[in-house]
């Protein structure tokens, strides 16, 4: 972890503090806001047995989904436990006040065998208009009814304000489920991981609005310093991977030019 023009013997005090503590406690809030679009507003109630295990082959999609684009309302990370109470707290501010826009577009559908491919990557909004911030990330699907899940080797790229650098997501599974009507995305589960290399270096600001001042923790830091174990994924003996999981929902949104 490091804190901005202070003493490295209080990043020690500030790592535990923030181990032991939800984000809001370790949070500098200035209290400011960034206007938020109506799209960006909506939200997902998925109360009961939503998984899409639960929910996903009982339905048809009654529409060609080709062309829907997803705006990703919640980004709920649940394991490591190290992360999760100051990135979830985080995050979700970061998407209410539009830093952190996370799009996820159909482009190809094939009703007959359920092959699918989306692109799905941080945006922007300007005018009103949901772009592409980045070149997104491409990821193969199969539909089971409702129900989809990643095909090949998947990684995403998420970019929220509350970071110094993007977070590459490798090794990604998906398992998740639209709604016949095609509107809402609810519930995916997302499993993958974050290489030691990508986290070295990356920081979780506290204080996204005065990046400058703002509290720093180092990720890798705090991942290693609160015992996270790290899996071999390459076979060499060593641990290189921090294992993640999660779950997201999205709401369909359509003020977009994705050309790119």
């Amino acid at each position: 972890m490091r804190l901005t023009n202070r003493p490295s013997n209080l990043r020690a005090l500030a790592l535990a503090a923030c181990l032991a503590l939800p984000a809001a406690a370790c949070d500098d809030d200035s209290g400011s806001t960034t206007p938020v679009t109506d799209t960006q507003d909506a939200t997902t109630d998925t109360g009961g047995d939503a998984s899409p295990e639960a929910v996903g082959t009982d339905c048809e999609l009654a529409k060609d989904p080709v062309g829907t684009t997803f705006f990703v309302d919640s980004l709920v990370l649940e394991q490591p436990d190290a992360l999760k109470d100051i990135i979830n707290d985080l995050w979700a501010k970061d998407i209410e006040v539009g830093r952190f826009i996370l799009l996820f577009h159909i482009a190809a559908y094939d009703a007959a065998t359920g092959a699918a491919q989306v692109s799905v990557g941080t945006g922007v909004i300007e005018e009103d208009v949901y772009k592409w911030g980045e070149t997104p990330s491409t990821l193969n699907l199969q539909f089971d009814g409702c129900q989809f899940v990643t095909v090949g080797d998947a990684q995403i790229t998420l970019n929220p304000a509350t970071v110094s650098k993007p977070i590459v997501v490798s090794t990604l599974d998906v398992t998740g489920v639209i709604d016949a009507d095609v509107t809402t995305l609810a519930p995916a589960n997302l499993t993958g991981g974050i290489t030691k290399t990508n986290a070295a270096g990356l920081d979780v600001l506290l204080d996204p609005e005065d990046p400058e001042n703002s509290i720093r923790l180092d990720l890798l830091e705090l991942l290693e310093g609160a015992g996270v174990p790290a899996v071999d994924t390459d076979n060499d003996g060593e641990g290189d991977t921090f294992e993640l999981s999660g779950t997201l929902t999205g709401t369909v949104v359509t003020n977009v030019d994705l050309t790119e």
